[in-house]
C-alpha cells in the first residue's frame, strides 16, 4: 500500500517523483499495489496488479490497472486521468536501467476501469 502522498506527488511534480520513487518499496518488483488517491475530500484506490511481470512475464498473470471509485456517478475522480498519469509513470520506470531489462514489454499493461 502506498501513501496517498504518491499520487499528489505523481501529480504536482512529475520531475521529482523519481527521486521520491527511491524511498518506497521498487514498484516493479511487487505482485500488487494499491494507490490510495484523496482529491476534493473523496477518496477512491488504484490498483496496480502484477507491476512485477512487466519485466519479467509468467503465464497467465497479465499486468492490469484498475481505479476503483464508489463515487464514479458523480464524477469527483476522473479514472481516465488517474489512469493515464499512472500508465504513464510505470512506462518511464521502464525506461530506467533495471538488472534483467531483457524482457521488458513496455506496452504490456491493460487498463481497466
Amino acid at each position: 500500500i502506498f501513501s496517498s502522498y504518491f499520487y499528489t506527488k505523481l501529480s504536482l511534480d512529475k520531475a521529482d517523483i523519481h527521486n521520491w520513487m527511491k524511498t518506497v518499496p521498487p514498484l516493479l518488483d511487487l505482485d500488487m499495489a494499491l494507490i490510495p488517491i484523496h482529491h476534493d475530500l473523496h477518496w477512491s484506490v488504484a490498483v496496480l496488479c502484477h507491476p512485477n511481470r512487466l519485466l519479467h512475464p509468467v503465464g497467465h498473470q497479465i499486468p492490469s490497472l484498475l481505479h476503483l471509485d464508489s463515487g464514479k456517478q458523480f464524477k469527483l475522480h476522473r479514472s481516465s486521468t488517474i489512469l493515464g498519469r499512472l500508465r504513464k509513470f510505470v512506462h518511464s520506470l521502464l525506461l530506467l536501467p533495471h538488472d534483467n531489462n531483457d524482457n521488458n514489454n513496455n506496452n504490456n499493461i491493460s487498463p481497466v476501469n
